[in-house]
């Protein structure tokens, strides 16, 4: 007799272990959450009529395959003047599939029949949208700056952080495409660095950011910690990276 309510009580005790799974994930309601958006690469600052605005997108439907039943459908981007409100460039693509990674390249200069992107502060709209319409934006804040000089003749690291100390600079290469780029693969030990002009004072570029900042005339020594990088320098922008 025992036995037969052991029994008894097992088979009501799986009975309950599988109504519970039963009603659990499986019985819940499916939630469509919007497009996931990564915007990578997306410059702080320009130079006008230079190269374009180039950055990296990672588009993913969803927070999960569990939480999402509409694939992604397209991806669009706009540049609005901050001040004037003026739309200046747009564009978009179709797109397919749960992921998506997607290089994006605006031109701001008057090729194709557009006017060239003039200085100023713009801000840039990326947005993902999936079949369903559900869609996310993310904004990023873009200066294009007119180039106050002409570009240099030559270009250099110097600084406790390099080699050669704050004796002498070790000269970056110029880009043959862009006489304002200049690049250079180098070791660097923990300290600090500059970029200056012509081996002279006369012209330096300076900030507290590392890896990645925006120099300025005469500003502060950048922090380097100790690596192999491949720097690079906008002279008209500024923007420089330690990559």
């Amino acid at each position: 007799m025992m036995k037969k309510f052991y029994y008894l009580f097992v088979l009501l005790i799986g009975a309950g272990l599988m109504q519970a799974c039963d009603n659990g994930y499986a019985d819940s309601d499916l939630i469509d959450s919007p497009p996931n958006v990564t915007l990578s690469g997306v410059p702080a600052a320009v130079e006008e009529g230079g190269a374009p605005i180039s950055f990296t997108a990672t588009l993913k439907d969803g927070i999960s395959e569990q939480h999402s039943s509409t694939p992604l459908a397209s991806y669009s981007y706009s540049m609005v003047d901050t001040t004037s409100l003026a739309e200046v460039r747009s564009g978009g693509a179709a797109v397919s599939g749960r992921d998506a990674v997607v290089d994006v390249a605006i031109d701001i200069t008057d090729g194709g029949g557009a006017a060239a992107v003039p200085s100023g502060v713009y801000e840039l709209l990326f947005t993902a949208t999936d079949t369903g319409g559900n869609s996310t934006p993310v904004t990023n804040i873009v200066t294009v700056i007119e180039c106050q000089t002409a570009p240099v003749a030559t270009l250099g690291v110097i600084g406790s952080a390099t080699p050669t100390g704050w004796d002498s600079d070790t000269d970056m290469t110029q880009d043959p495409d862009n006489p304002y780029v200049w690049t250079i693969t180098m070791t660097f030990v923990d300290g600090e660095a500059k970029f200056r002009a012509d081996n002279a004072w006369a012209l330096n570029w300076g900030s507290t950011g590392f890896p990645s900042g925006t120099g300025t005339q005469d500003g502060p020594n950048i922090p380097v910690a100790a690596g192999t990088y491949d720097v690079t320098i906008n002279t008209c922008t500024g923007v420089y990276s330690f990559n």
